[in-house]
């Protein structure tokens, strides 16, 4: 069977039964090997996506952060996950910056 969307949580089709689909692992793959076989600029890699590929670019970036993603545009997608797995995520860092930020 063929996978007809990204595994951005916990939403649909064939992701949402059969969760061990590792999209995050093959993002990380797939950026790596593009950077390296068309010579881009890793500072300059951009995510985007629309519904299911929304969700999956919020996972994505939030997983996989500034390291990965210089920038991320999802459209109509939500972040559906239960648990945010790295530590360094985006989410994270701007609640980290923002509560410094209030406390100084």
């Amino acid at each position: 069977m063929r996978a007809t969307a990204w595994n951005a949580g916990n939403c649909c089709g064939f992701a949402l039964a059969n969760p061990d689909v590792d999209d995050i692992a093959y993002f990380r793959e797939m950026v790596a090997t593009l950077i390296v076989k068309y010579q881009i600029d890793p500072k300059r890699v951009y995510i985007t996506g629309w519904s299911n590929g929304g969700k999956m670019t919020l996972r994505a970036v939030c997983e996989l952060g500034s390291e990965t993603f210089r920038a991320a545009a999802p459209f109509a997608g939500s972040l559906d996950i239960k648990k945010i797995t790295k530590d360094n995520s985006a989410g994270t860092r701007y609640s980290k910056e923002k509560e410094a930020t209030s406390t100084s």
